[in-house]
């Protein structure tokens, strides 16, 4: 990973959700503050990264999101029906916030350090991974319109996998992060598998 360890300024779109790296989550934007933010974008002016939203209120008074997020980059965009624009974005890479400030228009910019991606392959974990897959193969063709965004499934790739967990399950955004934050994709497996027995 060539980011890996650098700081670069980015945009932040906190949400009660957000996509990992390799993941790809559709979104719509309608304000001023996020429309400028994709235009920079597209114009590779400035990159931008999703944060999980604070829901507490003296917590947010202090800094409005979680440190650990997803550098992402637009792979498609068009305009929603109601009038809105509408984006697919695929995760890049994790990042740890150093510092942040608040443009005039609300728009949060923030210093970012790139972390190591997590690693794909361990030992031991054959039984965790066919079990992650199968039950995500078993969403996928439930909710296709979530699988659709892929155009294949890794069989060996644990990171993967759980990232997609992680993304899908419905946890608290502070659960997630604390997950995301240990960086130990064997340690999120096995906890994922407690939730299937």
């Amino acid at each position: 990973m060539a980011q890996s360890h650098m700081q670069q300024t980015i945009a932040i779109l906190p949400l009660a959700t957000i996509v990992l790296p390799q993941g790809r989550m559709e979104l719509s934007i309608f304000e001023q503050r996020y429309i400028r933010m994709v235009k920079e974008s597209l114009q590779e002016k400035r990159p931008f990264g999703l944060c999980f939203l604070k829901a507490n209120q003296e917590d947010m008074d202090k800094e409005p999101v979680f440190p650990c997020g997803t550098k992402v980059h637009i792979i498609d965009f068009h305009a929603l029906a109601d009038g809105t624009l509408g984006i697919t974005v695929e995760g890049d890479f994790f990042f740890n916030v150093k510092s942040m400030v608040t443009e005039a228009d609300g728009l949060h910019v923030a210093e970012v350090k790139f972390l190591p991606p997590w690693p794909t392959q361990l030992d031991d974990t054959t039984k965790l991974q066919t079990l992650l897959r199968q039950r995500l193969e078993e969403v996928y063709a439930t909710y296709p319109e979530i699988g659709d965004l892929y155009d294949a499934l890794p069989s060996h790739d644990l990171a993967w996998l759980c990232s997609r967990w992680l993304e899908l399950l419905p946890l608290s955004p502070e659960k997630k992060h604390a997950l995301i934050s240990s960086h130990n994709p064997k340690e999120i497996a096995n906890f994922l598998s407690r939730l299937f027995e």
